[in-house]
């Protein structure tokens, strides 16, 4: 952002950026990242088997639908997946939170281990995978209802919504 209004070294007075500025600066931010946070996604979502459970986009999805942004617990996370799978079996978590944290994995989740909570380790991956969660969700109605399919560009659009929302969230404190 400061590049972009030829600001190079701290100034003496304060700049007061406008929300266009955050926007591009967030576009310009996409197209440097757009490959790296879909190969991190793509990572953490790959199927090892096939089983009747999808583990590892089951609990990401289940760590966006959470509305608490300082991270959730083991049981935070069974109830919330339960919610849409109630036969989950729980004896697999462990495993599958400590994938989600391996560089295997795109390491896109952390554990902080003094609150016991489990978050995205960066809120551009929880922004990304929530994009990309709603374009499956709409893929899904597009092949019983093709004309509601959503384009690459909308996902981004969303992407980027929640991208300014995140860094809002961050500067707030």
């Amino acid at each position: 952002m400061c590049t972009q209004e030829n600001i190079y070294e701290t100034q003496n007075n304060k700049f007061q950026f406008k929300r266009e500025d955050l926007q591009k600066a967030i576009s310009r931010y996409l197209e440097d990242q757009s490959d790296t946070m879909k190969d991190i996604f793509d990572r953490a979502v790959r199927r090892k088997g096939n089983g009747r459970f999808d583990h590892c986009r089951i609990i990401l999805r289940a760590l966006v639908n959470s509305d608490n942004n300082d991270g959730v617990t083991k049981e935070d996370i069974i109830n919330i997946i339960r919610k849409e799978e109630p036969k989950y079996p729980i004896n697999n978590l462990n495993m599958y939170l400590s994938e989600l944290m391996s560089d295997d994995r795109g390491a896109m989740l952390r554990y902080d281990a003094s609150s016991g909570r489990y978050q995205f380790n960066n809120p551009f991956h929880k922004a990304f995978a929530l994009a990309s969660f709603q374009q499956e969700r709409e893929d899904k109605q597009k092949k019983s209802r093709p004309f509601l399919g959503m384009t690459e560009k909308v996902r981004d659009e969303i992407f980027e919504k929640m991208l300014l929302k995140a860094i809002t969230e961050i500067m707030k404190g």
